[in-house]
């Protein structure tokens, strides 16, 4: 098991909770979630993994509506009216589908990842 902590933990209990100087136990799923203090006497035995200063631990978040193969776009595409940009993305489909390989999806699923998307 391991312990994580953070300055503040984000949580999706009922109350929304925000706990300050928080930390989570866990192995392949978490265990406990709470004041850093009461987690550390709880579970002594387990490696801790410090989060650093000013540190957020949260639920990962999910993009539901991705579109990896559009990846390669920069500049592209019409932005400031959804009519614009729809007949934009349709009108530039196929040189949008060019210009992005594997290696670009790749780097997007990575960014995705780093910025704490997590499915």
């Amino acid at each position: 098991m391991k312990i994580i902590t953070a300055n503040y933990i984000l949580t999706c209990n009922a109350k929304f909770e925000i706990i300050k100087d928080g930390a989570v136990c866990f192995d392949q799923k978490i265990i406990a979630v709470g004041k850093k203090e009461e987690i550390l006497t709880r579970f002594k035995e387990c490696e801790i993994i410090e989060g650093g200063k000013n540190s957020v631990l949260m639920p990962g978040l999910i993009n539901p509506h991705v579109h990896l193969e559009f990846s390669g776009n920069l500049t592209t595409l019409e932005y400031g009216s959804f009519i614009k940009w729809l007949e934009s993305v349709i009108s530039k489909r196929e040189e949008l589908l060019q210009k992005c390989s594997t290696a670009c999806m790749q780097k997007s699923i990575d960014d995705m990842l780093k910025s704490g998307i997590t499915a």
